[in-house]
């Protein structure tokens, strides 16, 4: 599922205006990243008797920029694509993720701060909450 939702990303990330570092479950450690990671093991809310099952997952959605001024401004180029990626989860509705993933919904939260770095680096995060359909 993370691999799905980072490839869709990085089809994206010309037009969401997105950093050239994506990876799962790490950011750099110098320079622009975005990382996402899987907050826990997807849940399953129903199983049909079809085998389909529709599930839940969340995500943890960081970014991070370089900031090569005493202003702000370089670290709210991370919020603006935490909105950004945030606008395409939520927008989500009976969207193919894969072959056998069905995204019937996605919820965002705001941008949040979850570190600062004594050379003024801030990491912004947002939680996505993903419901679909599996095969």
């Amino acid at each position: 599922m993370t691999q799905d939702l980072l490839a869709l990303l990085e089809d994206g990330r010309e037009s969401l205006g997105l950093p050239n570092w994506l990876q799962m479950d790490n950011l750099p450690e110098r320079g622009d990243g975005i990382s996402l990671q899987m907050e826990k093991r997807p849940k399953v809310l129903t199983k049909y008797i079809t085998g389909k099952s529709k599930n839940q997952a969340s995500f943890a959605v960081l970014a991070r920029t370089v900031m090569k001024e005493q202003t702000s401004v370089p670290n709210l180029k991370a919020t603006d694509w935490l909105e950004a990626i945030g606008a395409l989860f939520s927008g989500m509705e009976r969207f193919v993720l894969s072959e056998k993933r069905i995204i019937t919904r996605g919820e965002v939260t705001s941008p949040s701060i979850v570190g600062k770095q004594t050379d003024g680096q801030i990491t912004y995060s947002i939680t996505v909450e993903i419901t679909y359909t599996e095969e």
